[in-house]
C-alpha cells in the first residue's frame, strides 16, 4: 500500500506541473528540434506491400532463396505476422499469414535448425506473448517449439553468443522492473532453444544490441533501458562463453531503440540510442568498453528506432531514425569539413572534422513509424528503406538520384494499365495499383420462419453502420438465406420470399442508421444454396442469416468505361451486379515491359462464409479424445479403460472383461498383449478380426467400453456447484466428442457472475480465450470448439474483468475505477465524486493509447445538460485517462506531449494489478481480492449425459 501512495503523490505532483495558474510549460516542446536542410529528393514515392494496418515489427531476408529480397512484418492491428515475396522489381505477393493473434513486437530472422532456410524468430504480448519460432520449411513457415510464453519481450537477436556453432537468442523484456532484463536462450542447432540465462533479470528494457565493443573478440551485450529511475543504456562484456561481467552504464534516460556500428571510422564500436522524448545520441567507444564522449543529434522528441549506413556511399556511415511521435523518419549525413590548422588527421590523413547534417529529400517529415530496415530491394546497388507504420502499413522506398527514371516509367504504365481497357476477356479487368484491401465480414440470425431482427443483431448492425460511416468507399453485399425446411405461411409462402425479406429488414435498418441505398447490394437465395448440411438444430440455425460482407470499392470491378466493351451476356450480368468469376476476375498479374503488377487472389478478399475460419480458432490436427470414424465421432481407448470384448466362434459365444493396463497393453483369448491406445471401438474389432483369423474360422467381435477414465479435463472459476449432483469446479472424465457448451452445462453451468465474453481454455502450454457469450446468446458457433483430453477451462467472474479508468485532475475523488462491459465519460465523473468547484467541464480530456503513442480526445459536457448534446458523452475504452482540467487546455497536441511523460506513472496501478488477478477497485486505496480458486474436486465418475457425446447441444431455444 505504502508504494501505491507514493505512486498517488507522484502522480498529483506532476499535475501541478501541469495545470499550474501561472508560468511556462516545462514539458512543452516543439518537433524534435532538429532543422533539416531542403535537398534534391533522392528517394522514390512511398509504396510496400501492405497499404494499411498497424505495423510495429519489420524483417528484410531471402526466405524462399530465389535471391530475392523479401519482407516479412509483424502487427498490432489487426495483430499477427505476414511474410510477401519480393520480385526484385519493388513488388511483392502475400504469401502466408502466420497463425497468430497478439500484439507482434519484433522479428528477426536466422537459421535456427542449420537446413539452409531462413527462420524467424518474434516476441509479442497480448493473447499469445512471449517468444515464438517460426521454422521455414522450403518457403512456407510452421510454428516451431516457442520459446517462452509468459512475460513481455521487445528487441531481440538471433547470435551465436557462446561460440558453439549454433544461433542463441537474446531479448529484452519489459514486463517489470523486478522480473525484466536481458534474457538469453541458447540454442541447440535444431530449432529449440533449452537454457534460460543472461546478464540481468531486473529493469525494463525495450532493445538490445550485440557487439565487440572492447575489441577482446568477443560479443558484448548492449540494453535500452527504459523508465523514469532506472532506465539507461548499460553494456555487459562477454566471456565468449555464455556468461558475462557486471553492468556498465553508459548514460541515464528511456530508451526505445539501440544500433551498434563504427560510427567514426576510428576501429571502435559506438552506441546509437533512439530515446523517449530525448532525441538521439551517439556514444563514441573508446575500443576498451567505455563511452566517454557522446553527440547528440537530436536534443527533444521521441524516436522508436535509429540505424546506421552508408546511404550515399562516400565512406562515412550516416543514421536514420524513426519517430514514433508524429515526425516521420529523419536522416542525418556525416560531412568532413577540412581545418587545416588542425594538427591532429583522422584514419584517412585529413585534417578534418565531422559534422551532422539532416536533410529532407524526399522522405515524410509527418506520421508515426517504428522499425526501419535497410537493404537493395531492386538489386540496383543503392540503399533503399523500408519502415513500419501506424495505420499505413509497411512502406518501401527506392534510393535514386531525383525522381527515379524507372519509378516515373512505372507510374505511366500504371496510368495506362487503370484508364485503358484491353480488347481480350482475359485482360479486360482493371488492374489496379496492388493493396491489400481490408474487409469486414459477420452475419446477424433469425428465428424459425421470421425475419424479425434480433436485439442483439441489432448491436451488430448498429456497429457495421458505423464502420460504413467511419471507412469511406465501402460498400456492403447483403445475402440473405433460410433453412432447408419447406415453409408455407401467408406472410411467406416459400424460402426464397423469407429470405428475401430478411435481407429487405437488414437493409432498411441499414438506411434508417444513414447509410446511403446506393452503398448496398442485396440478395436473397432461398434455401437453394445451403452452406451447413444436416437437419440438426446446429445447421438449421446457421443456414437461417444475412451475410454481411463489406468491401473496399477500390477492390471490385469498375463498371464504368468498361461496360460498353462487354458482350450482351456480361451486361446483363454486370447490372445484376453478378460477376462470372470463372471469365472475368476483379484482379490479375500482367507483365508490360519488365513492369510486373501483382494483386490479392480474388479468394482472400471476399469469402461468403462468416465461419470460414471456424477451425483456426484452436488449431487442432488431431484429437486424443475421439476420432471420425465413417462421420461418426467415436471414443479413442486410453489406459485405465474397460472393455468388454464378447468373441462369437460359430455359435459359441465367449465374453471378456479386461482392463487397459498402464503401458496400454490387453490380453484376452489368442490376443497377447494388444496395445490399445488411441483405437477406436470399431478399429479395434477390426484389428482383433485379423489377429484372430489365424485361429478361429470366421471369427465375430464385439468391443464395447462401459467405463472410461483415461481422458479428463479440469475446469474452475465462476461454476456452478449444483447441491447432492457432482458438478462445479473439478476434474471431470470425458466421454467422447464434447463441445465447450456441452462440457459446461455437464459441470453445473455457469455462475450469474460469470464473464462468458473471456473464457480461458489452455491446451499444449498455450491459453485461448473463448467468447460464450456470442455461443450461447448470439448463435455465433465459431466460439464453441470441442474439448479435449488434459484441457483446462477457466471461468472468470466479473468481479475480475480487467476493464479499468483513470480519473483525475478536478474532480473531488481522483483514482482507479472498475467497470465490468461500459461505461461513459459522464459515469466516469460521477464515479470520481464529480468536479470540484474549479473544474472546467467544457474542457474535460481523455487520454487514449500507451505512452509510445497516446492520443487525446476532447469532451465538453457542458453541451450535455445545457443542449442534450449527448454525442459529447463518449463510450470509455480500457485503461483510458480521463483529465478534468482547471485551466483550458488549449492546443491538443501540446497537451500531449506535456502529459506523455507521466503516463506511465499514471498507468502503473492499472499495469501492476492488470498483471495479476484483478481485484475490486473503487478509487484509491485500491482493495485487492484474491482470484477464485477451485473449491472442489470431483472425485466420483459423472453419469454419461443422454444421447452419448452430447449430440444434444444446439437444440432451437
Amino acid at each position: 500500500m505504502f508504494a501505491i501512495f507514493n505512486i498517488t503523490t507522484a502522480v498529483f505532483i506532476s499535475i501541478l506541473f501541469l495545470t499550474g495558474c501561472s508560468g511556462p510549460q516545462p514539458l512543452s516542446m516543439v518537433g524534435h528540434g532538429v532543422e533539416q536542410i531542403k535537398s534534391e529528393t533522392v528517394w522514390s514515392r512511398d509504396f510496400g506491400p501492405e497499404r494499411s494496418g498497424h505495423f510495429r515489427a519489420l524483417a528484410i531476408a531471402d526466405f524462399n532463396n530465389d535471391g530475392k529480397l523479401d519482407i516479412v512484418g509483424g502487427s498490432y492491428e489487426p495483430g499477427a505476422i505476414f511474410l510477401w515475396y519480393g520480385d526484385g522489381l519493388g513488388y511483392w505477393e502475400r504469401i502466408q499469414r502466420f497463425k497468430i493473434k497478439a500484439d507482434v513486437r519484433y522479428l528477426t530472422v536466422g537459421d535456427v535448425n542449420n537446413d539452409g532456410w531462413l527462420d524467424i524468430v518474434s516476441s509479442s504480448r497480448g493473447d499469445t506473448k512471449g517468444i515464438g519460432v517460426w521454422i521455414n520449411e522450403n518457403g512456407v513457415f510452421r510454428e516451431g517449439q516457442r520459446i517462452s510464453e509468459k512475460e513481455l519481450y521487445e528487441g531481440m537477436k538471433l547470435v551465436d553468443i557462446n561460440n558453439d556453432g549454433k544461433l542463441d537468442v537474446i531479448s529484452a523484456n519489459s514486463s517489470d522492473v523486478s522480473i525484466g532484463g536481458i534474457q538469453v536462450w541458447l540454442g541447440v542447432g535444431d530449432g529449440t532453444f533449452i537454457t534460460e540465462t543472461g546478464p540481468t533479470r531486473k529493469g525494463i528494457y525495450f532493445d538490445v544490441a550485440v557487439g565487440d565493443i572492447n575489441n577482446d573478440g568477443k560479443l558484448d551485450i548492449v540494453g535500452a533501458g527504459w523508465g523514469q529511475a532506472d532506465g539507461a543504456i548499460r553494456t555487459w562484456l562477454g566471456n565468449g562463453d555464455g556468461t558475462w561481467s557486471s553492468a556498465q552504464m553508459v548514460d541515464k534516460g528511456s530508451f526505445w531503440g539501440i544500433d551498434t556500428a563504427d560510427v567514426n571510422n576510428d576501429g571502435n564500436l559506438d552506441i546509437v540510442g533512439a530515446s523517449n522524448f530525448e532525441g538521439v545520441t551517439i556514444y563514441y567507444g573508446d575500443g576498451k568498453g567505455g563511452f566517454p564522449t557522446k553527440e547528440k543529434l537530436a536534443e527533444t522528441g521521441s524516436f522508436w528506432r535509429a540505424r546506421v549506413v552508408d546511404l550515399n556511399k562516400d565512406g562515412l556511415m550516416d543514421i536514420i531514425a524513426s519517430s514514433n511521435d508524429g515526425h516521420g523518419l529523419v536522416v542525418w549525413y556525416q560531412h568532413r569539413i577540412d581545418k587545416k590548422y588542425m594538427e591532429k588527421k583522422d584514419s584517412s590523413g585529413c585534417n578534418c572534422t565531422i559534422e551532422w547534417i539532416a536533410k529532407n529529400e524526399g522522405l515524410p517529415v509527418e506520421g508515426f513509424y517504428f522499425d526501419i530496415a535497410i537493404a537493395d530491394f531492386n538489386l540496383d546497388g543503392r540503399a533503399d528503406l523500408a519502415a513500419s507504420t501506424h495505420g499505413e502499413g509497411i512502406k518501401v522506398w527506392f534510393r535514386s538520384p531525383g525522381e527515379p527514371a524507372k519509378i516515373k516509367k512505372e507510374i505511366v504504365k500504371e496510368k495506362e494499365i487503370i484508364e485503358k481497357p484491353v480488347e481480350k476477356i482475359v485482360e479486360r479487368e482493371k488492374i489496379v495499383e496492388k493493396l491489400t484491401v481490408p474487409v469486414f465480414y459477420t452475419a446477424v440470425f433469425f428465428d424459425t420462419g421470421k425475419a424479425e431482427i434480433r436485439p442483439e443483431s441489432k448491436v451488430i448492425l448498429s456497429s457495421v453502420a458505423e464502420f460504413l460511416k467511419r471507412v469511406t468507399g465501402t460498400i456492403v453485399k447483403l445475402e440473405g438465406y433460410a433453412d432447408p425446411r419447406r415453409i408455407m405461411s401467408k406472410e411467406f409462402p416459400d424460402n426464397q420470399v423469407l429470405s428475401e425479406v430478411r435481407v429487405k429488414k437488414v437493409n432498411e435498418y441499414l438506411i434508417n442508421a444513414g447509410i446511403p441505398i446506393d452503398r448496398m447490394e442485396v440478395r436473397g437465395f432461398g434455401d437453394s444454396n445451403i452452406k451447413y448440411k444436416g437437419d440438426d438444430p446446429n445447421s438449421m440455425q446457421m443456414n437461417r442469416r444475412v451475410d454481411i460482407t463489406i468491401i473496399y470499392k477500390s477492390a471490385l470491378m469498375e463498371k464504368e468505361g468498361m461496360k460498353n466493351d462487354l458482350p450482351d451476356k456480361e451486361k446483363k450480368g454486370m447490372d445484376n451486379k453478378e460477376i462470372d468469376k470463372k471469365e472475368i476476375s476483379p484482379y490479375k498479374k500482367v507483365s508490360t515491359e519488365g513492369l510486373e503488377i501483382s494483386a490479392p487472389k480474388t479468394k482472400e478478399l471476399v469469402s461468403k462464409d462468416p465461419f470460414a475460419e471456424t477451425k483456426d480458432v484452436i488449431p487442432v490436427t488431431e484429437y486424443k479424445v475421439f476420432k471420425m470414424i465413417k462421420n461418426v465421432p467415436e471414443y479413442r481407448i486410453g489406459i485405465g479403460d474397460t472393455l468388454e470384448i464378447t468373441l462369437w466362434e460359430g455359435i459359441k459365444e465367449t465374453h471378456y472383461r479386461v482392463i487397459v493396463s498402464p503401458q496400454g497393453t490387453i490380453s484376452f483369448s489368442y490376443v497377447i498383449g494388444f496395445n490399445t491406445v488411441g483405437f477406436t471401438q470399431t478399429e479395434l474389432e477390426g484389428e482383433f478380426i485379423k489377429l484372430l483369423q489365424e485361429y478361429v474360422k470366421k471369427p465375430i467381435i464385439k468391443v464395447e467400453v462401459p467405463e472410461k477414465v483415461a481422458h479428463t479435463l479440469s475446469i474452475f472459476g465462476a461454476v456452478r456447484d449444483l447441491p447432492r449432483q457432482p458438478t462445479g469446479p473439478g476434474t471431470y472424465t470425458m466421454y467422447g466428442r464434447e463441445r465447450i457448451t456441452q462440457f459446461l452445462s455437464r459441470a453445473g453451468g455457469h455462475l450469474p457472475i460469470a464473464d462468458l465474453t473471456r473464457v480461458q481454455l489452455t491446451r499444449g502450454g498455450k491459453t485461448y480465450f473463448l467468447n460464450l457469450f456470442d455461443v450461447l446468446f448470439k448463435a455465433d458457433y465459431r466460439q464453441d470448439v470441442f474439448v479435449d483430453d488434459g484441457d483446462v477451462i477457466f471461468i472468470p467472474a466479473k468481479t475480475e474483468i480487467k476493464n479499468k479508468v483513470f480519473v483525475f485532475g478536478e474532480v473531488k475523488a481522483p483514482g482507479l475505477f472498475q467497470y465490468d462491459v461500459g461505461i461513459s465519460l459522464f459515469e466516469s465523473i460521477i464515479r470520481a465524486g464529480g468536479p470540484t468547484f474549479y473544474g472546467k467541464i467544457e474542457d474535460v480530456v481523455i487520454i487514449r493509447g500507451d505512452e509510445t503513442k497516446p492520443e487525446a480526445i476532447k469532451s465538453n459536457l457542458k453541451d450535455i445538460y445545457e443542449r442534450g448534446d449527448f454525442r459529447q458523452n463518449i463510450a470509455l475504452q480500457n485503461n483510458d485517462i480521463v483529465y478534468v482540467s482547471k485551466n483550458t487546455v488549449g492546443n491538443i497536441a501540446n497537451f500531449i506531449r506535456n502529459i506523455t511523460p507521466i503516463l506511465g506513472i499514471l498507468r502503473f496501478p492499472m499495469d501492476l494489478y492488470g498483471a495479476t488477478a484483478v481485484p475490486r477497485i473503487d478509487g484509491f486505496p485500491l482493495i485487492r481480492e484474491a482470484a477464485p480458486t477451485p473449491t472442489t474436486v470431483i472425485t466420483t465418475t459423472p453419469t454419461a449425459p443422454p444421447l452419448g457425446e452430447g449430440e444434444r447441444w444446439g437444440e432451437s431455444r
